[in-house]
């Protein structure tokens, strides 16, 4: 999987289209305030990444030279980015193709989450967690992001509550699970909108209804019981 490294040695995945910003619903999130909410985003065409810079502000930087503004230039590997005025830069350490997202047309396999199986693998000191989904016979990687551990989280209710009617399980005070984690309600809602559309990405249509939400009594809930947790 492509890869960017920072230049503390972190390491970012990109996703088929990685968007870059101060934003906290972009993928790689920036905190310098030179750089806009949605400053740019990577992407694969088919053959090749690609950077677009999206009109931002201050300008993005391939090897010290401006992406032209609204245009997609190819990147290669080696290439070295800096997003507005920030002088921290990133590096394009592996340009391997993005993985295949979704299921072969020859396949007929269910594509929806009530076909998929979830699993998650975490650390014993809870410091790192995964997560892929399953679709009938194909397992799709989805690393380990920010939103991860949050997903974990409920998939945990899910499976604290086995013992309950399954309408009753898993059911959350979004307020409070925000809490638990650290987190605002406001990041909590961005977690769970970029984890939907990481499912989406991976060939399921509806992952949408990952969480389940109960608007009148602010609750939340994993929207599927199929779920298996690791220890690594």
């Amino acid at each position: 999987m492509a890869k960017l490294e920072a230049d503390d040695g972190g390491l970012e995945e990109l996703l088929a289209r990685h968007l870059v910003g101060r934003s906290p619903s972009c993928d790689l999130v920036l905190k310098d305030p030179s750089v806009s909410g949605e400053h740019a985003v990577f992407a694969w065409d088919g053959e090749q990444w690609t950077v677009r810079d999206l009109s931002s502000r201050n300008g993005t930087r391939v090897l010290g030279r401006a992406v032209p503004a609204g245009e997609s230039t190819p990147i290669a590997l080696g290439d070295r980015f800096r997003f507005g005025r920030s002088e921290a830069s990133w590096v394009l350490v592996d340009a391997e193709a993005p993985p295949r997202t979704g299921l072969p047309a020859t396949v007929a396999e269910p594509r929806s989450l009530s076909g998929a199986e979830l699993r998650f693998e975490v650390s014993s000191d809870e410091e790192h967690a995964g997560w892929s989904v399953v679709i009938g016979s194909t397992e799709h990687s989805l690393g380990a992001r920010a939103h991860t551990y949050t997903i974990l989280t409920l998939a945990r209710a899910r499976l604290e509550d086995a013992n309950l009617p399954d309408d009753a399980q898993g059911w959350r005070v979004a307020d409070d699970l925000a809490r638990r984690l650290g987190i605002t309600p406001e990041v909590l809602k961005v977690y769970v909108y970029r984890a939907r559309k990481q499912l989406e990405a991976a060939g399921l249509p509806d992952g949408t209804q990952l969480v389940e939400r109960r608007a009148t009594a602010n609750q939340i809930r994993l929207g599927t019981k199929h779920v298996v947790i690791h220890r690594i």
